[in-house]
């Protein structure tokens, strides 16, 4: 697999949205989000067209350890009524962009190269900041074999010792 980065500077972004508390790969994150679309279908009458997965770890990503994770969308005043959410925002700062093209069951594949073969060699170090993914037009659902979703890691540059 070889994935090159956009390395693009981004604005902070707000969004609305709701947490879990979970591990990679854990059956509850689907829920989570079938929950969510299904609560702003229901109660809003609109399906949105682009959602952003947001993740917080305590410090470097580990595919074994808790994390936080929030189903979100931009925020928008027609979303204003939707219950048992909060608002979410996205430092402003570098990231790393990697497409994931597949679907949801390879994701591990895409996350272990970018930790485990791009960034020891890239220059950067991840910075402690939120990652997120953002599933926009391209993204056709989590076991279609063509969707894409793109995944931003918070970097530095880092200086050889």
């Amino acid at each position: 697999m070889m994935l090159t980065p956009e390395i693009k500077e981004i604005q902070e972004k707000r969004l609305l949205g709701r947490l879990l508390l979970t591990t990679p790969g854990a059956p509850e994150v689907e829920m989570h989000w079938k929950t969510f679309v299904s609560d702003i279908i229901q109660h809003l009458g609109i399906k949105p067209s682009e959602f952003y997965a947001v993740h917080e770890y305590d410090a470097e990503f580990s595919e074994t350890g808790v994390y936080k994770t929030w189903a979100t969308i931009l925020d928008d005043v027609k979303y204003s009524k939707l219950k048992d959410v909060s608002e979410v925002v996205i430092e402003k700062g570098l990231y790393a962009i990697f497409t994931h093209h597949g679907p949801i069951k390879t994701f591990h594949r895409t996350l272990n190269y970018i930790h485990n073969d791009w960034l020891p060699y890239s220059g950067y170090g991840i910075d402690q900041r939120r990652h997120f993914d953002y599933m926009g037009p391209k993204y056709l659902g989590p076991e279609n074999p063509l969707s894409e979703e793109q995944i931003y890691v918070p970097i530095k540059k880092i200086t050889p010792q």
